[in-house]
């Protein structure tokens, strides 16, 4: 059992956990974040980001790196986790919400969608792409990606919408949208630049649901695109994982859907 001492008054949350180290967030030093090493009681590091605002949230990478999201801001601070300095920052549109988390992938390229109807993913060193070259005005991107079992790719929803309008408010710019018409799924490698599958028509899934025990569940976008995650569909990559009977095992979409709802 570990256990952890601390020799400040101070309140905290345990926001992320990885290998050997616990990142707190501080509940009344607030925009503050420590890093705790398992092997001692001391913090490792502590960084201000209230310059930036008193909310964010965290992502750890694969490669020696921390991400720390600032929703306020739309901006993405990339840290090296042993002394916790800034390598780099990005900046992307409005997010959808406060908890939009990003996902890292096996390249270590870092990838997060905007209501502007773009995926924003950004290189180990700060280069970014944008996908897809071009959007319509009315399409956003709500729901947090979803990566491959490769971990080279991601699963996208982009949700064309019936309006979407733009303000801006200050230093912020707020994005209202209504009414959804359609989603597309694409899977893509954002280091390659390349997309491998898109889907726009999901009546077939969404009828095998409905007929299955999920009719008693809410079914939203993110959840059917995990499910079209879980089929790869069009995805050449083979699944980095233990479980050989997952990973070896092949079929169409609705067969695909039974075997795992068995």
């Amino acid at each position: 059992m570990t256990i952890i001492y601390f020799e400040h008054a101070f309140s905290f949350k345990v926001v992320k956990v990885s290998r050997i180290l616990v990142y707190l967030q501080g509940l009344k030093q607030v925009g503050e974040l420590y890093s705790l090493s398992f092997h001692g009681p001391h913090f490792k590091w502590i960084q201000d980001f209230s310059f930036y605002g008193n909310k964010f949230t965290i992502t750890c990478g694969n490669n020696g790196l921390l991400y720390v999201i600032i929703p306020d801001k739309a901006r993405i601070l990339t840290l090296e986790v042993s002394m916790g300095s800034i390598v780099w920052e990005g900046s992307v549109e409005p997010l959808s919400s406060e908890d939009n988390e990003p996902v890292v992938d096996a390249n270590g390229w870092i990838s997060i969608g905007s209501l502007d109807g773009f995926l924003y993913s950004f290189s180990p060193t700060g280069s970014l792409k944008k996908f897809p070259q071009s959007t319509s005005l009315s399409s956003v991107i709500q729901v947090n990606l979803v990566r491959d079992c490769s971990g080279y790719a991601v699963y996208v929803s982009q949700t064309e919408m019936e309006d979407r309008e733009a303000n801006i408010i200050g230093e912020n710019i707020y994005v209202a949208a209504m009414k959804p018409r359609n989603a597309v799924f694409t899977l893509l490698v954002p280091a390659l630049g390349s997309s491998y599958w898109s889907e726009s028509n999901h009546s077939n899934l969404l009828f095998n649901l409905s007929q299955s025990d999920m009719k008693h569940f809410s079914t939203d976008e993110r959840t059917v695109l995990s499910f079209f995650a879980v089929s790869r569909n069009g995805n050449p990559f083979p699944c980095r994982t233990t479980r050989q009977k997952l990973a070896s095992y092949t079929g169409n979409l609705v067969s695909r859907y039974h075997f795992l709802s068995k």
